[in-house]
């Protein structure tokens, strides 16, 4: 019997980089590929479910998701990330090379943010080119799971949002370059520029996770650019559902095109995705601003997913505190996304791309609260230009805010309307189906 191709998908190991590619995963396979798809021991069962053979990095640590919350550090950057991306690479590359040569996958897929195992890459190709070894991966493609990258194009200096300016941002520039240095130095290769090599080194095949729409200066970019679509897959997201109170809010909305329907019920769902949920103070102006609103009309059910710390934080304060959350609030350690959303009338989120392609894919207003990385992009680009919901600074948070911005999207139609169109132009693209064509045809 004929040994199967094997494919290997590579990205940074965060829900919102492996949801996208869970789909691709399944479809891949269903064209007779063996595919291996690295990530963390707690991503085991999401992997597998797609069918594919769970790999687990060596030294991605769990932790990496308990990013501190922004009112410890107000400057928090992703240059200070990417520090911790190199000390990673140190210890992933003796066995992601292993792995490599074994097994020689036909096709490796990475995502820009994976960077332990591009600059594994890169060695492998200097250790090719001094016969320190006898082969090398031939065919790779890069997935964008946020907004694509192409220098001079987008984004621009003036967009970027990796660190505040001033000597703070001197500081982590430096400390990162010569991290980098002592890094290319020690292995051969010619990296200096961090930041540029995660946003700007390309690949002849760049898949983006989003529609041609939604991607702003889309027009700019050249045929390199495969813009694919939303690749949220039902069957490789479900999960077993064991929170009665969940279910029971969950049963109260229709899934079809809720937000037509005279329900006089409200749905809100609230996340600020695996690296962001340790910002308490924002679940908590969220709880207290729904309870406010509900003094009046009890109209409005709230689901918040604020992650394994977090969780834990409030059932302390309720056991030990007397806090009580009233019965049209969940607090939930991992919530169901695409069950919420396909109900909600309003998402409260960071803004991460994953999170915001799948509410315009089901056509959910929002209220946006970005943090650092790309997300103040994607907060500028669904909010400022696209008109579907609005925006509030994280530092400037408290229940008045947020129960005013509650106000202002569920009496302002305008949001729903614009959502609904985006929501049409998304379900035109099945982002799983044509991502694993141009692969399919791009590795023949």
């Amino acid at each position: 019997m004929e040994k199967k191709k094997n494919i290997f998908i590579c990205v940074l190991p965060d829900t919102g980089h492996i949801n996208p590619l869970l789909g691709i995963a399944k479809k891949l396979i269903n064209l007779n590929y063996e595919v291996t798809f690295y990530g963390r021991i707690t991503q085991k069962d999401l992997i597998e479910k797609s069918g594919s053979i769970f790999k687990k990095y060596k030294s991605f640590r769990d932790e990496m998701s308990r990013i501190p919350s922004v009112l410890n550090e107000p400057k928090l950057n992703m240059l200070s990330f990417f520090e911790y991306l190199i000390d990673v690479t140190y210890l992933e590359l003796p066995s992601l090379i292993d792995d490599i040569l074994n097994e020689k996958p036909e096709l490796i897929i990475y995502d820009h943010f994976s960077l332990p195992v591009r600059l594994t890459l890169k060695v492998m190709e200097s250790q090719y080119s001094r016969w320190l070894i006898q082969w090398k991966p031939k065919i790779l493609v890069k997935v964008f799971t946020c907004f694509a990258s192409l220098r001079n194009v987008y984004p621009l200096e003036k967009n970027e949002t990796l660190v505040e300016d001033g000597l703070i941002a001197l500081y982590y520039k430096f400390r990162l370059f010569i991290k980098q240095t002592i890094f290319s130095l020690r292995f051969k290769i010619n990296i200096y520029n961090t930041k540029d090599f995660i946003y700007y080194k390309n690949e002849n095949l760049n898949i983006v996770t989003i529609f041609p729409e939604l991607q702003p200066m889309f027009d700019k970019f050249d045929s390199s650019f495969k813009f694919v679509g939303n690749c949220v897959s039902d069957e490789t997201r479900k999960i077993q559902l064991e929170n009665l109170e969940l279910i029971k809010i969950l049963n109260l909305f229709e899934p079809l095109n809720p937000k037509l329907k005279s329900n006089h019920l409200k749905l809100i769902y609230c996340s600020l995705g695996t690296l962001f949920n340790r910002n308490l103070f924002i679940f908590d102006s969220v709880i207290e601003a729904v309870k406010s609103l509900n003094e009046g009309f009890n109209n409005i059910k709230l689901v918040l997913g604020v992650g394994k710390d977090s969780h834990e934080e409030y059932k302390r304060r309720i056991r030990e505190e007397n806090y009580d959350l009233t019965e049209n609030i969940v607090l939930v350690e991992f919530a169901p996304q695409i069950d919420l959303l396909k109900r909600a009338d309003l998402f409260i989120t960071h803004c991460g791309m994953n999170s915001a392609s799948e509410a315009i894919h089901y056509g959910v207003p929002i209220i946006g609260v970005p943090i650092t990385v790309d997300q103040p992009l994607v907060c500028d680009r669904l909010v400022n230009q696209l008109k579907l919901g609005v925006r509030l600074k994280p530092l400037d948070i408290n229940s008045i805010l947020f129960k005013q911005a509650i106000l202002e999207v569920f009496n302002n139609q305008d949001y729903l309307k614009n959502c609904m169109e985006y929501s049409k132009i998304s379900r035109k693209y099945d982002g799983c189906i044509n991502a694993t064509n141009l692969m399919i045809n791009y590795l023949n």
